[in-house]
């Protein structure tokens, strides 16, 4: 899941002229930079593979800013009732949780497949990191247009 980062600019950029397509260019780089950082403090961790999945792609005047990994979507947005996970992908779940869960060796199997119907019944609640991490970047915006006015003049 990718968000991305541009300017709709129908040609105006490339009038204005080089110095100012690089100072845009730059500076869109800047707030996918952001971005990603806000993202990568605030998004919830299991394994941490989210987290350290969370980078940016692009050049110039389009750059994305999100991740790969298949279930990016599903924490962001959360899932509706009759989504039914993977019973092994709860297994897993269940034994990197079993200490904090406070339950037996005996009990996982048990407990996965508990959680799995719960999910599969209730749905999963949204755990957004991307959104207010662009949100955040909103008051910074200024100062980056700032800069592109300076960059022209």
């Amino acid at each position: 899941m990718y968000y991305i980062v541009t300017i709709d600019d129908r040609g105006a950029i490339k009038r204005l002229g080089f110095k100012a397509h690089k100072a845009m260019s730059s500076s869109l780089e800047e707030i996918a930079v952001m971005i990603r950082v806000g993202a990568r403090k605030i998004v919830p961790v299991d394994t941490g593979l989210l987290k350290s999945s969370i980078g940016i792609q692009g050049s110039k005047l389009l750059w994305k800013v999100g991740s790969a990994t298949p279930y990016a979507f599903r924490v962001e947005h959360g899932t509706p009732p009759g989504h039914w996970p993977k019973y092994e992908d709860i297994l897993g779940w269940v034994k990197r949780k079993q200490e904090v869960l406070g339950i037996s060796r005996r009990a996982i199997p048990r407990v996965a497949y508990k959680v799995r119907w719960k999910i599969g019944l209730r749905g999963i609640k949204p755990r957004p990191y991307m959104l207010p991490a662009m949100k955040s970047v909103i008051p910074k915006i200024r100062r980056i247009v700032y800069k592109w006015i300076e960059a022209l003049s």
